[in-house]
C-alpha cells in the first residue's frame, strides 16, 4: 500500500527527471540560452515528476524510486524532433521529443503510482507528454522553430537511471542523487 503525503507535501523546489549526459548538451544549451527563460534555473532534462517531495523526504523517496527502477534496464533515447505546446495568448514552448516515448511514459506512470500526489505532469487532457524544453516564443513561433531546427542535430544517449534534483530559493537546480537501473 502506498501512503499519500497529500498535495501540501510536494514542492516546486524538487523534481524527479531524466538527464541527458552533460557532454551531449552543448547544442541544447545554446538554444536554451537564447530562447528559454528557465535556462538559469534548470539543466536540460525530461521531467518525470514535478513538483516533488521536499528534499528532507529524499531517503524515503529514493527507496520507492529504487523499487521501481529495479524493474528496468538502461534504454536508448533519441532527441531529434522539435515540437511545440501552444499556451494560448501566453505563447508556446518548443521542445524535443524523446524517441521512443513509450519507455519514458511507462517509467513516469510507474513512478507516479508510488507518488500519487505528484501527478502534475500527467494532469492534462492528453496525459503525460515526455519532452525536453528548449525555449518559449510569444510570437513568430514558426520562425523561432525554423532557426532552432537549423542548428539542432540529433542526440542519442542511454538512460541509465533517474535523478533527484533540488534547489534552494531562486538558486539553480542541482543533482542530489542519481538512482540507477540495475
Amino acid at each position: 500500500m502506498v501512503l499519500s503525503l497529500g498535495p501540501r507535501m510536494k514542492t516546486h523546489q524538487t523534481a524527479l527527471v531524466i538527464l541527458p549526459p552533460e557532454a551531449l548538451c552543448g547544442p541544447i544549451q545554446e538554444l536554451r540560452r537564447a530562447h528559454d527563460r528557465h535556462y538559469p534555473r534548470w539543466m536540460p532534462h525530461i521531467t518525470l515528476l514535478y513538483p516533488f517531495w521536499p528534499q528532507e523526504r529524499f531517503v524515503e523517496a529514493r527507496r520507492r524510486i529504487a523499487a521501481v527502477c529495479n524493474d528496468y534496464g538502461p534504454f536508448v533515447l533519441k532527441l531529434a524532433e522539435l515540437r511545440s505546446f501552444l499556451h494560448g495568448r501566453a505563447g508556446s514552448t518548443a521542445w524535443l521529443a524523446p524517441e521512443p516515448a513509450e519507455p519514458v511514459k511507462e517509467l513516469q506512470h510507474r513512478l507516479q503510482e508510488v507518488f500519487p500526489e505528484c501527478d502534475d505532469t500527467a494532469n492534462f487532457d492528453s496525459g503525460y507528454t515526455p519532452h525536453l524544453s528548449v525555449g518559449q516564443a510569444r510570437e513568430n513561433l514558426d520562425a523561432v522553430m525554423a532557426q532552432m531546427r537549423s542548428v539542432l542535430r540529433p542526440i542519442e544517449f542511454e538512460v541509465q537511471g533517474v535523478a533527484l534534483i533540488a534547489r534552494k530559493g531562486d538558486e539553480p537546480f542541482h543533482v542530489v542523487e542519481l538512482v540507477r537501473f540495475p
